[in-house]
Parts: structure tokens; C-alpha cells; sequence
């Protein structure tokens, strides 16, 4: 709840502002950078290496691709900077995924 909620709904002055009405591109720009230093934490290499392990530990399937986990291995190390780079930038768009149905019990309610 924020403090426009809680208080009914009305604006709240805050240090010369108003809560809610700061310019949109002032939000974007906040929205940016925690955009950014959350792609960096991602791409730090050390999180990039634990994933991938948790990933081959649990046996990871393969994706619509068909490319498995040893498979991804080859290819990140040929294509990672064309990657990453495009993660950076915003203009990565990863493929299809493959659907999983997971079985769900009966419902009590009937």
C-alpha cells in the first residue's frame, strides 16, 4: 500500500512534490536504470557460471530448439558477445519456449 493509498487516496505533499506526479520521462528514467543495475547483476559472469550449473545439476531439458544443456555451452562461448550485447542494448529476443503441463489433483470444491 502507498502512502496515497493510506491516506485515503489523496495527495500527499513530499518535499515540495506531489506523490504520482513526477514528469513520466523523470519515471523512465528511474525505471531505466534499475532496468540496467538489475542486467548487470545478470550478466555479472559469476551469476552467468552458478546458473548454468544449476541448470546442468537439475538436468536441464532442452529448450523448442532442441538444444541441450551441453549444446548451450558451445554456443554461448561462440556467441555470447553478440548476446550480451544485445541484452544490454534491449534488442534480445529470445525464441519460443516449450510448453509444460503440469498435472493439478482434483478440486475439492467440485
Amino acid at each position: 500500500m502507498g502512502l496515497e493509498e493510506a491516506r485515503g487516496g489523496r495527495w500527499i505533499p513530499v518535499w515540495g512534490k506531489f506523490l504520482g506526479s513526477e514528469p513520466k520521462r523523470e519515471r523512465r528514467r528511474e525505471e531505466q536504470v534499475l532496468n540496467e543495475e538489475l542486467m548487470e547483476k545478470v550478466l555479472n559472469p559469476g551469476n552467468m557460471e552458478v546458473a548454468y550449473e544449476h541448470v546442468k545439476a537439475n538436468g536441464g531439458a532442452a529448450g523448442v530448439d532442441g538444444m541441450g544443456v551441453e549444446a548451450y555451452a558451445e554456443h554461448a562461448a561462440r556467441h555470447w558477445p553478440v548476446i550480451e550485447a544485445k541484452l544490454r542494448a534491449g534488442d534480445y529476443r529470445p525464441g519460443a519456449i516449450r510448453g509444460v503441463n503440469v498435472p493439478k489433483p482434483p478440486s475439492l470444491s467440485g
